[in-house]
């Protein structure tokens, strides 16, 4: 369903509009400016940093080319620093633990800026401080820019506890 509902999938039956744009009709880029997607893979690409990661979140908006810039910068420190791992900025990938990878999607995707972040078991490798972190900050998140949060867990009592309806 999420990959369905990001635009992954094809649906069986049915459309997916997000900010009245049928995601499935159109092209790749700008389907990237209305949604982003943090999925439960691990992604272990070798020569890359955290920063570096972090950074792919610009391409959508930024293109290959343009990200060298002061305001895109602050962007990237801001996505770092809400997600705790600025000290990770120029770790490998490959050298850093699970929990501090996912943190570094996460903060892809704040960088990506759409306006819907569909997020699969985001704190699965998290402890328990980092996901009450996290579930803090999508709420500060959701109030403070109007950004919708879609998660799936299995963490029934953390979802409980952070799900605000209304």
């Amino acid at each position: 369903m999420l990959k369905t509902l990001s635009g992954l999938l094809t649906p069986i039956n049915g459309k997916v509009f997000i900010q009245g744009k049928d995601i499935h009709r159109t092209d790749i880029q700008t389907r990237a400016t209305l949604v982003s997607i943090v999925l439960t893979e691990r992604i272990r690409l070798r020569g890359l940093r955290v920063r570096d990661l972090v950074e792919m979140g610009l391409y959508p908006t930024e293109g290959a080319m343009h990200f060298n810039t002061k305001e895109n910068s602050q962007k990237i420190d801001e996505s770092l620093e809400r997600m705790r791992i600025t000290h990770l900025a120029d770790k490998s990938l490959t050298d850093i633990s699970d929990g501090e990878l996912q943190k570094t999607m996460i903060a892809r995707a704040l960088t990506q800026a759409t306006p819907l972040i569909i997020m699969d078991e985001p704190t699965a490798f998290l402890d328990y401080v980092a996901r009450e972190e996290f579930y803090t900050l999508m709420s500060t998140l959701c109030r403070d820019t109007g950004v919708a949060v879609l998660i799936s867990s299995h963490d029934v009592g953390m979802m409980e506890r952070w799900v605000e309806v209304g």
